[in-house]
């Protein structure tokens, strides 16, 4: 859920930070004269359109690497759902008259082994994304990290390993740093002194 919400907030502001304010050029419009000028209908709240994306409106391609397969299905899936809901509704907040640019999503299924995540960022690059979002896991940011560098792409992960942040490369996850940090806080503050940990036996327990 954590994540999914992250792809929200994610692809949000990527809409929102392509829209620029409308700039206002005078017009004329002729029309046809009428006997009586009074107008036919008069409203003091207009209603503004809102999130109709103008023909010929230059794109920006979003890569979404995700699990679409394999073990982590479920999350893939829902990171996926958050995603095309995160550009819906960000663009229904948006007057149409300020739309410059189209979001367009291309998902990538990164499998369910890091060897996946390289070929389907490849395959991203090479179809015009010039922004990635995702691998999940740190495994795969490891074998996608020399495809983005060299291809000058940046690339937003989810992974909670501060280690594979550099430059271009940034991390969304929620660090196990700081989840110890705020216990510790916790526990602190009200004078709880012996704490159990269960942690799997890997290089994450370790880490906490």
């Amino acid at each position: 859920m954590k994540r999914s919400l992250s792809v929200l907030l994610v692809l949000s502001l990527a809409v929102l930070t392509s829209c620029n304010p409308p700039v206002k050029t005078p017009s004329k419009v002729s029309r046809p004269a009428r006997v009586d000028d009074t107008p036919l209908m008069q409203s003091d709240n207009p209603v503004e359109s809102r999130g109709v994306i103008a023909q010929g409106t230059p794109a920006i391609k979003v890569a979404l690497l995700v699990p679409l397969s394999g073990d982590s299905l479920s999350v893939g899936n829902a990171m996926m759902d958050a995603a095309n809901m995160a550009l819906y509704d960000s663009y229904l907040s948006v007057p149409s008259g300020q739309i410059r640019s189209q979001v367009v999503l291309l998902p990538k299924d990164t499998g369910s082994t890091a060897a996946d995540a390289p070929r389907v960022a490849k395959q991203a690059i090479e179809q015009g994304a010039t922004f990635i979002v995702g691998p999940l896991f740190s495994q795969s940011v490891a074998q996608v990290q020399p495809i983005t560098q060299a291809a000058g792409v940046p690339m937003l992960t989810f992974s909670n390993t501060r280690e594979i942040a550099k430059p271009d490369t940034f991390i969304f996850g929620f660090l196990p740093e700081q989840q110890v940090q705020r216990v510790a806080d916790y526990a602190f503050l009200h004078n709880l002194r012996r704490v159990a940990l269960l942690a799997p036996n890997d290089a994450y327990g370790q880490k906490i």
